[in-house]
């Protein structure tokens, strides 16, 4: 389990104090990672080409009572930690002229070249990625001076998937039942 006190510094009238804390609590946090790999076009020696990585999160009953200011704090640490993760600057510079194509081989040389309008495209570019959040349950209360509001629901299921379609790269699934 897993519980957050989050304080804000907003003036307040003394009737009204106890807005100041925040609390969330979390009662479980699994997850798992799935990897696919294929050697078919790949030259005998070469590595397995990682195609697919499938990643999915469960979170248990998330419950607690926050105001949006605690919502905006929160928003901001999440926004921070994506950022740092998926920084670019930290990624690895090849000093090739030339990347090494999904068949292992220099994209310029690749036997494989003719197959498409473009360069023959990378590792990277022809990974299927899918990432899956599941929360079992929320019960959470947002409120403020004069105002509430209870969100309830038994579960969310939120998908994101690089989608590998002409028209469109990237899709969302959101499903609440």
């Amino acid at each position: 389990p897993i519980t957050a006190t989050i304080t804000d510094n907003i003036k307040r009238p003394v009737s009204e104090a106890h807005l100041k804390d925040g609390q969330l609590y979390l009662s479980g946090l699994q997850m798992r990672g799935h990897a696919m790999f294929s050697d078919k076009d790949r030259p005998l020696g070469s590595e397995t080409l990682e195609y697919a990585w499938l990643v999915q999160l469960q979170l248990g009953e998330m419950s607690g009572k926050i105001t949006p200011p605690h919502i905006e704090t929160i928003v901001d640490v999440l926004e921070t930690a994506l950022f740092l993760f998926d920084a670019n600057e930290s990624d690895f510079t090849r000093p090739l002229p030339f990347e090494f194509c999904q068949h292992d081989n220099p994209q310029p040389t690749c036997p494989h070249k003719d197959d498409y309008p473009f360069p023959c495209p990378t590792e990277f570019l022809v990974k299927y990625k899918m990432l899956t959040l599941e929360v079992q349950r929320v019960d959470l209360f947002v409120v403020e001076t004069g105002c509430a509001c209870h969100l309830l629901t038994s579960s969310l299921h939120i998908s994101n998937c690089n989608l590998h379609s002409p028209k469109v790269k990237e899709g969302i699934t959101v499903a609440i039942p």
